[in-house]
């Protein structure tokens, strides 16, 4: 009924889904223990090439590393030649620093990582927290880096590299109840409003309304 295509959904039979727990404070902040199961639900490169199609037809590609890196490169990969907004969201975080292997970032149109994911990303420049946010931020927008960079910083807001410029966006004031579901939500908006050709402060704003809607409310 909400006009969500299903034809790309598998049955894996004898995978279980991941799990997820969340805990929450009063404050609304949170914390995660995951279970992943990468070796049962093989979401692999092959996986991704039989359904090629669907990727290149899009709008907008937006991938995570809730799925093996091998997969999420084959993704933007398959994307390259074709009009397609490559956004990555680099969560959950990485277990070592710059463990991405041959994810290519310079083929990612706009990478959306939280600050601690940005320093993993930066690998030893930025993962001891000796360089600043604007520093972390050039650098994965420079050289071989992704051409837009957005660092996500919870209430501080966050930090955006686009065009060779830096800037820094405020956060909206709200009362923060749950913050799980907010960075999914800025995300996504920001991938939206990107790909229908608003200007990046455009963009940031809608993005930033969306992450405190969600977290004002359980």
């Amino acid at each position: 009924t909400q006009g969500v295509a299903a034809d790309g959904l598998e049955v894996i039979q004898g995978a279980a889904t991941p799990v997820t727990i969340v805990f929450g404070k009063a404050n609304g902040e949170t914390s995660f223990v995951g279970w992943k199961n990468e070796n049962s639900v093989k979401v692999d490169s092959a996986l991704v090439k039989r359904y090629r199609r669907s990727i290149t037809d899009a709008d907008v590609l937006l991938a995570t590393l809730e799925v093996p890196h091998g997969a999420v490169s084959e993704a933007i990969k398959a994307a390259q030649s074709y009009p397609v907004l490559k956004v990555l969201n680099p969560a959950p975080p990485l277990d070592k620093p710059y463990q991405l292997g041959d994810l290519p970032l310079r083929h990612v149109d706009l990478l959306i990582p939280n600050e601690w994911e940005a320093r993993q990303l930066a690998g030893g420049r930025g993962a001891l927290g000796k360089y600043s946010v604007q520093q972390v931020t050039e650098y994965l927008g420079n050289s071989d880096g992704a051409e837009c960079v957005c660092v996500t910083r919870a209430h501080e807001g966050c930090a955006v590299y686009n065009n060779g410029r830096y800037r820094e966006y405020p956060a909206y004031d709200v009362d923060a109840n749950d913050t799980v579901g907010a960075s999914d939500a800025f995300c996504a908006v920001l991938a939206i409003y990107k790909c229908a050709g608003y200007e990046m402060e455009e963009a940031v704003h809608m993005a930033q309304a969306a992450g405190a809607l969600v977290v004002t409310r359980k």
